[in-house]
């Protein structure tokens, strides 16, 4: 069989399809699912319906294609992709989201291309003109837009590069190290860009497919043969300047030119004059050259595709990110300070941030503060602090425009007393608001305990008296006002679906308002970063002067507790990995309880296995080595807790995972039938806080409904005998389980 230019393209349109199918009908979302989820509300079952639907509609349509191109199976498959990119974009959730249409352009553009050489209305000179130009075009996008996110250090690209040394070579390299790698691998792909689209030679067309096939199976080298998937969703990375290689082969005319590949006339302008009105096919298996349709044809129909192409593209650039228009208000000036909120980092015995918002910058901002209560008599209180920090937190176009101006205000407080209440009240130009309170945590052996949960955007019903977030955040100052021990919310991150003024108003807003306990107790955040957190608004909302990296710290919730914070959105296997063995190092031997907080699990409760492989690989087994005795996630919007598991399987030495984020979030259906539920774990699909509560020989760990109901209780025995023999109890039991529900189906 002869490869020709429509072959190469049709097999990189169908390897895509197939990859997309893999990962609709597997525990992976696709972004049309996720925008069905999250954006348009549809319960998580039927928005996997959907979009098993539309995957299964494209590889149809793919085959079709492949078989007999036409170009009106490649216009949806065109669109389809199109709009997968576009959702991407829109919802963020990942680094340079907004770079994704520009990322994903050869994915896109691959079915454009061949468009035009299924087109029965265009001559064979301006069908090559066509596919050249758009894959000569997305090829270089895909360069430019890899290479400034080389120069701008993607975390992930630091990863693939770190991981694929251990793993191939037994070569640790440094994060650093990884990130000069990057400088060079950036300006060599914008130097192969600029090549690619003045002067394709077929050395750099032959480096582009190399590098695009490299880049690709990196996911695997460094993450394992369950990204197998993220290989074939980038088929058109080898696959595309094999096209135009294979299209300047075709015709020495073709490459006569650089920015005019047809010669110094360009592209032949007179069709052909044939008579014959037998119907032409629209592509032979052969690909030669054919007569084609009229001329009267060819204005109407091109010009029709290039105004669908332009049109998406402008409107997919001009509606931006989401914003969510509903919460987007005008806000009224006023120096009346709102949303009080206090965060914890590493020392919560001894140092706090105090934060509240304006609508004016103010010129004068205190906090006042004492161990005894003052009923928010500014004059009556023991000490007046001022602020640390004053800044506008940062707007949309939109946001400004409608008028959402607002300050933050930061009080960085050391040298607390542990244990102690602290009552504050907060003033910005001679406007005080009320008397609240906090207390810190304590530096003895005393019995303490944290709440943990996370993801609490709750997509449209964000400014609703009842939301879901809200209603959580009643339960858990219930459970504040019922455990006095609680030092704070370890939460597990996602906040709100990006960190936008328009959304961190109402996520503060609720939480001062529902979090708080009637007799104004605030409770404090211990934060963590997910992927919905990575606009510069979080860094506004949780400003700290004592912080040295981008947030991964140790807390420590007493004398012998501490909790881990790690960042699952920068580089895990670099420089937080190094600090993790560290730590670990230094401070599990002297800790009578050592656990770990972070976004994405290691062992999710929906998504398909394989996504919690990067964490599994540069985390889990400095867990496992160092004993740690428990791990929490959010993510999957669900309820979790893990069989005991060592080295990959249920082991009674192993460590118990609890997650996975429900403080408001829209619940996604889970997977009962993982093997680490089966084995003597559960989970559910409900809203979740837990409870995590530390005593001398116990870690009492409980998860708590909307509603007050108990949802799940584990017992951790600190003693490792006991423990063992306690877990060997519950694999024991899930086994006889198992048994008998084996049994009961072979009767």
């Amino acid at each position: 069989m002869r490869i020709t230019p429509r072959w190469i393209l049709c097999s990189a349109i169908l390897i895509h399809a197939i990859g997309l199918w893999i990962v609709g009908f597997g525990s992976r979302q696709t972004h049309l699912g996720n925008f069905l989820f999250m954006v348009l509300e549809f319960p998580h079952g039927e928005a996997v319906l959907l979009e098993r639907w539309f995957v299964s509609a494209f590889l149809l349509t793919a085959v079709l294609a492949f078989v007999r191109p036409r170009w009106w199976t490649l216009v949806p498959i065109a669109g389809y992709i199109l709009f997968e990119a576009w959702a991407g974009y829109f919802q963020g959730g990942y680094r340079f989201s907004e770079l994704t249409l520009g990322a994903h352009a050869l994915r896109w553009a691959t079915p454009l291309a061949m468009i035009g050489l299924a087109l029965p209305a265009l001559s064979r000179t301006w069908q090559l003109a066509w596919t050249d130009w758009i894959l000569r075009g997305a090829i270089a996008t895909v360069f430019v837009v890899h290479g400034w996110e080389c120069l701008q250090g993607y975390p992930l690209f630091a990863d693939l590069i770190i991981g694929t040394s251990r793993n191939l070579l037994g070569i640790g390299i440094a994060e650093a190290t990884a990130f000069r790698i990057m400088t060079v691998i950036g300006v060599l792909d914008l130097a192969v860009a600029a090549v690619i689209l003045l002067r394709p030679h077929p050395s750099i067309l032959l480096w582009a497919a190399f590098w695009g096939g490299l880049t690709a199976l990196s996911r695997i080298t460094s993450l394992g043969t369950g990204y197998y998937v993220e290989v074939l969703v980038r088929a058109s990375h080898l696959l595309a300047p094999l096209a135009v290689l294979a299209l300047r082969a075709e015709s020495p005319a073709h490459r006569a030119s650089a920015l005019f590949p047809f010669g110094s006339r360009g592209p032949d302008m007179q069709l052909s004059t044939s008579t014959s009105s037998r119907p032409q096919p629209a592509l032979t298996r052969s690909d030669e050259s054919r007569s084609p349709a009229s001329s009267g044809q060819t204005p109407t129909i091109v010009l029709v595709l290039i105004a669908i192409c332009v049109s998406a593209l402008s409107l997919g650039a001009s509606v931006g990110p989401a914003s969510a228009q509903e919460t987007i208000r005008a806000l009224q000036p006023s120096a009346t300070p709102m949303h009080l909120w206090v965060h914890f980092e590493s020392e919560p015995s001894r140092q706090a941030v105090v934060s509240w918002s304006t609508t004016i910058e103010g010129e004068t901002s205190v906090l006042h503060l004492d161990t005894e209560p003052r009923d928010g008599q500014v004059g009556a209180y023991a000490r007046e602090i001022p602020v640390t920090r004053t800044g506008k937190w940062t707007l949309l176009d939109e946001e400004a425009a409608a008028g959402m101006d607002a300050w933050y205000h930061h009080v960085s407080l050391t040298e607390l007393e542990p244990a102690t209440r602290y009552y504050i009240t907060v003033e910005t130009d001679g406007e005080a608001l009320g008397e609240y309170w906090f207390k810190t945590a304590p530096a003895d052996d005393r019995v303490v305990a944290v709440l943990m949960g996370g993801d609490s955007r709750v997509g449209n019903r964000r400014v609703e008296s009842d939301n879901p977030r809200r209603m959580m955040n009643l339960r858990m100052a219930e459970l504040l006002s019922e455990h006095p021990e609680i030092v704070g919310l370890a939460h597990t991150a996602d906040y709100t679906n990006r960190a936008y003024w328009s959304q961190l108003y109402y996520w503060l807003n609720d939480h001062f308002e529902t979090a708080t306990t009637r007799d104004g107790r605030l409770l404090p955040i211990i934060p963590s970063r997910g992927n919905h957190d990575l606009d510069v608004g979080f860094e506004e909302k949780f400003w700290n002067p004592e912080r040295q990296n981008d947030f991964y710290y140790a807390t420590h919730v007493n004398s012998e507790v501490v909790l881990l914070a790690l960042n699952t959105e920068i580089s895990r296997g670099g420089d937080q990995r190094t600090w993790l063995e560290e730590t670990l190092r230094e401070l599990r031997p002297q800790s009578r309880w050592m656990g770990a907080f972070y976004h994405k699990p290691a062992y999710p409760a929906v998504r398909d296995f394989s996504s919690g492989e990067g964490t599994r690989r540069a985390w889990v087994s400095l867990f496992e080595e160092y004993g740690l005795d428990f791990a929490g996630a959010g993510h999957d919007h669900a309820l979790k807790r893990t069989a005991p598991i060592l080295r990959g399987a249920p082991d009674a030495e192993g460590i118990v995972y609890v997650g996975d984020g429900g403080l408001g979030v829209s619940s996604r259906e889970v997977d009962p039938d993982r093997w680490y539920f089966q084995a003597g774990g559960m989970t559910k699909s409900i809203d979740n806080v837990h409870v995590l509560r530390f005593t001398h020989d116990v870690l009492e760990v409980r998860a708590w409904g909307r509603d007050g109901d108990l949802l799940d209780e584990f017992m951790i025995p600190h003693d490792r005998g006991e423990r063992a023999r306690h877990y060997q109890q519950v694999l024991q039991q899930a086994q006889d389980a198992q048994a008998v529900q084996d049994a009961g189906r072979n009767r």
